[in-house]
């Protein structure tokens, strides 16, 4: 085996093991990284002390959206994602790309969020926006672009000026 094969597959252990610090299940992981599923639910075990949550996991990031608080916090990691990702993420949504976008938008969000979005959920919208299951668009009223899709009426519009309609209203309202 060659040095260069060996580097690789360290660097994939790596991605692999970072990813469950942060939480992701390991059908997330295999996808990822193509280990072996044993190997993977292994470190999982390792890392956390219990085996993986067992159960299906969303077929995309557009069902774990179900508030606007969501949708904004979906639409920060992206701005975060899009910030630090080295590959086009339209195209691509390498491993390492949503590790260091996941790690930005815990930095911009903080500690104290109590709707931020886990890595799965990160994972998802990465691999969404790829396979364009969820777009962006520019909002004019903000300047801000944010995430958008037909099938999710809280994705029809931006999550930042609706928070806000929707604070304005009820300060009107008091």
């Amino acid at each position: 085996m060659k040095v260069s094969q060996i580097v690789k597959d360290i660097s994939v252990w790596q991605v692999a093991e970072q990813m469950i610090v942060r939480g992701a299940r390991p059908p997330i992981v295999i996808a990822s990284t193509n280990l072996p599923r044993d190997a993977v639910r292994d470190m999982y075990y390792s890392i956390h002390g219990k085996r993986p949550p067992s159960g299906l996991l969303p077929d995309s990031s557009l069902n774990v959206i179900k508030k606007v608080i969501h949708a904004s916090q979906a639409t920060i990691f992206y701005h975060c994602y899009r910030k630090v990702a080295e590959a086009d993420i339209f195209k691509t949504s390498p491993a390492r790309d949503v590790l260091r976008g996941f790690d930005f938008y815990q930095k911009v969000c903080g500690a104290g969020c109590t709707e931020s979005i886990d890595f799965s959920v990160a994972w998802f919208i990465a691999r969404d926006l790829r396979t364009r299951n969820i777009e962006t668009k520019y909002c004019p009223k903000c300047g801000m672009d944010y995430l958008f899709s037909l099938t999710n009426s809280l994705l029809h519009s931006c999550p930042f000026c609706k928070n806000l309609g929707d604070k304005n209203k009820k300060n009107r309202a008091e």
